[in-house]
């Protein structure tokens, strides 16, 4: 769980597939975008096999998600509430999976044209918080 967490985008939880993107503080501050993944139709097979579940973790370390506030015009704190507000249409539980994995894209792309880079990691989904 992220500190000032917000949620971007998630898909409809009825599709064989689930995905959700959100934002928010790591306790090393550092800003993150996490687009989580989740295959139903594999969990469900008799082997349970959940190789396919996964996290995508982009993470802007503190001095640049400051920057970044600042260029935005808001304070640190409200930075995930400014990406949320850019990148959501406020209706969760909606889309599709690849679409939520497009703007997790389309964050990750923002960041970049503002001039801040990023450090990506996929965590397995032996690794997956539960929620």
């Amino acid at each position: 769980m992220l500190t000032l967490e917000r949620i971007v985008a998630d898909s409809h939880d009825d599709y064989s597939t689930w995905a959700s993107v959100s934002v928010g503080f790591a306790d090393d501050r550092s800003f993150v975008v996490e687009f989580h993944f989740k295959d139903y139709d594999a969990a469900a097979s008799e082997d349970g096999d959940f190789s396919s579940d996964y996290i995508l973790q982009a993470s802007v370390d503190y001095e640049a998600a400051a920057a970044l506030s600042s260029r935005l015009g808001v304070r640190l704190t409200k930075l995930p509430d400014a990406v949320c507000d850019l990148f959501s249409d406020g209706k969760l539980d909606s889309g599709t999976a690849g679409h939520v994995r497009s703007i997790y894209g389309d964050i990750l792309g923002f960041i970049e044209g503002k001039g801040f880079r990023y450090k990506e990691k996929k965590i397995p989904a032996g690794n997956v918080r539960k929620k």
